[in-house]
């Protein structure tokens, strides 16, 4: 056989390893897009046909509504008045509209692979895999995801100038003042132990940039809640990483309860918040176990190849309650128990790539979150906002235990004026509530990242 021939049928092979591929994609899109969605079949061909993804099996996406709101028509930014402010803004805007569409491009090709190419997970999983096959025990360095020793996997970040973010917090702390509150600047832990990983020296700066921020607030007078030095104090450098996922950046929900409470004690001690103190330990709760249920944000880069999944906990009360949770951006305005600040759809089914069942706990990041404890109707009136990050999906049910009134704003998919949304609704106490800083790109329209407090 030449060199001609044996490359033709290699070319024709690969021709035909295409088609086939091709096909299979079309036969999903047509067999969602028209047997499930307008037709409303749910029977035995399309469970075949999307068999790797039961959320396509879906007849409609009822549970996953999204109510659309112009926030920035309810909260509007103040207009610049100077050429050179509007002309910042401009740049600032087409800048933030670029990372956010790349952003959704991003997005919708990994979800539209993840969706409509059969055996996705499986090829993913296999490239991961063949380190393992060549005996390589590495992560990728593009992926940012570092193996601690204990197995725990965790994300790296570079050296940051905190001098902005400062600068920021300073002035939105300032600003807070002088609309008759106070604020306080709480630090969420991240995976990575500043008193006692040395693995990762010179990889990861996200502790490092932390400190500076820290140091940078404090010196210009705004109040700081250092949770990593309580962590150290409670857990030591032997629980740190037991806090926290195996495969994700998150805590675990054992240690969002810690952190309420904590962060009650505080408001308490500090800001004369009424708290009742009565629910923050763990014996006040049953737990139901979803047993190797969950695959977090780094699980998922290095695939079940490199990893296992993991248990996630919800938690239910062992006594009586009563709340009413407000989520405009879901339509949802519901009064019951604990339970109605749970988004069950997350745990209806096992998808370690396609799911998130840390997203139960409070709905995940939304907008906006208004919670109010009718048992705790005898506490003093004292308005408390929180602008967060998604540390505090699990720290909200927990926290409003003990609270009259919680309200939580994400800068991230809040698209309004944050300073607009303060004069509004004039809280006693605004908290910033965020993990270790980080150099992840933001690109959220409204806001140029989560530290612009407009």
């Amino acid at each position: 056989m030449n060199a001609v021939d044996f490359r033709g049928k290699v070319m024709l092979c690969c021709l035909m390893v295409l088609v086939i591929f091709m096909s299979g994609i079309f036969l999903r899109l047509g067999t969602r897009h028209v047997l499930v969605k307008r037709m409303g079949m749910n029977n035995a061909f399309t469970q075949m046909v999307l068999f790797d993804v039961p959320a396509l099996q879906q007849v409609s996406d009822v549970d996953r509504k999204t109510v659309v709101i112009d926030w920035a028509k309810k909260y509007p930014f103040d207009e610049e008045q100077s050429a050179l402010g509007k002309l910042e803004k401009l740049v600032k805007k087409v800048s933030a509209v670029k990372g956010f569409v790349k952003k959704i491009e991003d997005d919708k090709i990994n979800k539209w692979c993840r969706d409509y190419l059969a055996f996705y997970s499986v090829l993913v999983e296999a490239g991961r895999g063949m380190d393992n096959v060549l005996a390589w025990d590495i992560m990728t360095p593009g992926m940012d995801v570092y193996r601690l020793q204990d197995g725990y996997l965790t994300y790296s970040y570079k050296k940051m100038d905190m001098a902005e973010h400062i600068g920021a917090v300073t002035e939105f702390a300032q600003f807070v003042s002088q609309q008759g509150g106070r604020l306080l600047y709480v630090q969420s832990p991240g995976k990575t132990n500043p008193f006692g990983d040395r693995e990762l020296d010179r990889l990861d700066y996200a502790n490092y940039n932390t400190d500076m921020l820290l140091q940078g607030l404090q010196e210009h007078g705004v109040d700081v809640f250092d949770l990593r030095q309580e962590m150290y104090q409670d857990m030591g450098n032997e629980g740190w990483h037991k806090a926290f996922f195996r495969t994700d950046h998150h805590w675990l929900p054992s240690t969002a309860l810690w952190a309420a409470e904590k962060l009650a004690a505080r408001l308490h001690a500090d800001y004369d918040v009424d708290v009742d103190f009565g629910h923050f330990s763990e014996a006040d709760y049953d737990v139901v176990n979803y047993e190797n249920y969950f695959l977090g944000s780094q699980g998922k880069k290095v695939t079940l190849a490199k990893t296992t999944a993991e248990d996630i906990a919800l938690y239910y009360p062992k006594f009586s309650t009563d709340v009413r949770i407000e989520i405009l951006s879901k339509g949802i305005d519901e009064r019951g128990n604990f339970t109605v600040m749970y988004d069950m759809n997350q745990v209806k089914k096992r998808d370690f790539y396609g799911g998130n069942p840390y997203g139960a706990y409070g709905y995940g990041d939304m907008p906006e979150i208004k919670v109010h404890n009718f048992r705790n109707e005898h506490l003093r009136d004292k308005k408390i906002l929180v602008i967060r990050d998604s540390m505090v999906d699990t720290v909200l049910p927990f926290l409003s235990m003990g609270l009259k009134d919680i309200t939580l704003l994400d800068v991230r998919h809040f698209t309004g004026s944050v300073r607009r949304y303060v004069e509004d609704f004039k809280p006693d106490i605004v908290v910033v509530m965020y993990k270790p800083v980080t150099d992840v790109p933001i690109a959220w329209i409204g806001h140029k990242d989560k530290f612009d407090f407009r």
